[in-house]
């Protein structure tokens, strides 16, 4: 196996079977619910640059990796790898892990691989991106219940039920609201393990406000022509509140296939159609009651006006 690899590109090629293997280059490490997940989308637009379909195989999380089901797939290298099999000759090939951030020890594998990686992070105000990480739980049925003043009063309790069942999947330690906020200490992990200019910051208001531009700079960041503009800035991976939060974790829960819960199998009917209905039409009316407030502030703003 011979290895070739500069600060812009990372490639192995197969001797044995002259089949060219491509490995990333940069790193959207974060943070969950600060727009990750749309400046994927942005990114993946453009024709020089390559993120695989699956936005993240949280491989550098190591191992026991509590990632979701979907992820397990990718733990081994050789699995992570075919991921970018796609790349071609794309000179930006990367991958957007949010958990990279937060995870113990991701910085230091990711150095000790890609130490010429780039790595992107997207920030966006604590007090927005809790709410938005609660919202988020609540829709997926992962929190039990609680109003988020609830949760936060139940945290202490929340800590040591996490500490009781570690390792295992990381529910227990994403619904602590409080500690999810904190991400000062997890960023200096990267800021001590990579040169500066390897690392390039994106805020949220920036992304939401200016997307063109923005995404302009991470396409310089990353060395590709900064002069394409994507054809679509659609805002993705929107949160639905639900209407009812225990319903909503009662049904999900029990579910076998869950994309954020472990597989349990046999599958069953009610598994694939009741629940995700349920789940849905919760999410629905949630989304309905929201606007209905929303007009009802509107009008009674007008009202009060006129």
């Amino acid at each position: 196996m011979l290895t070739l690899a500069n600060e812009s590109t990372a490639v192995a090629v197969d001797e044995s079977h002259d089949k060219r293997v491509c490995e990333p280059n940069f790193f959207i490490v974060g943070a969950a619910k600060a727009g990750t997940t749309s400046l994927y989308h942005y990114l993946q637009q453009h024709p020089d640059v390559f993120m695989p379909a699956d936005k993240e195989p949280w491989y550098f999380c190591g191992l026991p990796n509590p990632a979701p089901s979907s992820s397990e797939k990718y733990q081994d290298f050789d699995s992570y790898l075919e991921i970018f099999a796609g790349a071609g000759n794309c000179k930006a090939i990367g991958e957007a892990s949010v958990s990279y951030l937060t995870s113990p020890g991701a910085a230091d594998r990711i150095h000790a691989r890609y130490p010429h990686a780039r790595i992107i992070i997207v920030l966006r105000n604590p007090a927005d991106r809790v709410y938005s990480w609660y919202s988020f739980l609540c829709q997926y049925g992962i929190e039990p219940g609680l109003s988020l003043e609830g949760a936060l009063a139940d945290e202490e309790r929340r800590i040591e039920t996490a500490v009781e069942r570690r390792p295992t999947w990381f529910a227990d330690e994403c619904i602590l609201y409080f500690q999810y906020g904190l991400i000062a200490h997890h960023i200096e992990h990267f800021v001590r393990r990579f040169p500066r200019n390897q690392i390039h910051v994106v805020l949220f208001d920036d992304l939401k406000a200016r997307p063109k531009e923005t995404t302009r700079a991470v396409f310089e960041f990353l060395g590709v022509d900064a002069n394409f503009t994507p054809s679509s800035f659609k805002v993705q991976n929107p949160t639905w509140f639900p209407l009812s939060i225990r319903l909503q974790h009662f049904f999900a829960s029990r579910s076998r296939v869950h994309p954020f819960l472990p597989s349990r199998k046999p599958i069953r009917f009610f598994d694939r159609k009741v629940i995700p209905s349920v789940c849905w039409i919760n999410a629905v009316l949630g989304r309905l009651r929201k606007r209905a407030r929303a007009l009802l502030e509107e009008t009674s703003a007008a009202g009060l006006l006129n």
